[in-house]
């Protein structure tokens, strides 16, 4: 489940429904708040469901939406698919100013240790990375 609330704790929306059965998470949630679009409001940037998605931050509404990659063997700590899925469910999503727009407007997603991509704004692929990932990407 996805949910936005305000500093009251209301829900101003919300993507399926809370389960307690998903309470724990074993990885990290792909997901991030940015303005991509440059139109002065916050998207939400998330991976759900085998789809890479850009929601408006306001209404939860899709605005795009494009399936992940298909896993790939990597040189990773993991050696080949790291999952049962034919689709990458998602580890990580960063911004990144790959373009050199003056901004971060590129969507880094990765899987657990041995790919990564790279997406504009738009959701096509700009290039991608198969080998040894950390845990964390971090933009320096």
């Amino acid at each position: 489940c996805i949910a936005a609330v305000d500093l009251d704790g209301n829900i101003l929306w919300r993507i399926g429904r809370p389960d307690v059965r998903n309470f724990s998470a074993e990885s990290k949630l792909p997901m991030g708040v940015i303005d991509i679009n440059n139109n002065g409001k916050d998207e939400v940037v998330v991976s759900r469901n085998f789809k890479i998605m850009i929601l408006e931050g306001s209404t939860g509404r899709v605005l795009r939406s494009v399936s992940t990659s298909k896993y790939r063997e990597g040189g990773g700590y993991v050696e080949g698919p790291e999952t049962f899925f034919e689709r990458v469910l998602g580890d990580q999503i960063v911004f990144a100013d790959v373009r050199g727009l003056g901004r971060p407007r590129d969507i880094i997603f990765k899987d657990r240790y041995n790919n990564l991509w790279v997406y504009t704004d738009t959701l096509d692929v700009l290039w991608s990375y198969s080998g040894k990932l950390t845990h964390h990407l971090y933009m320096i």
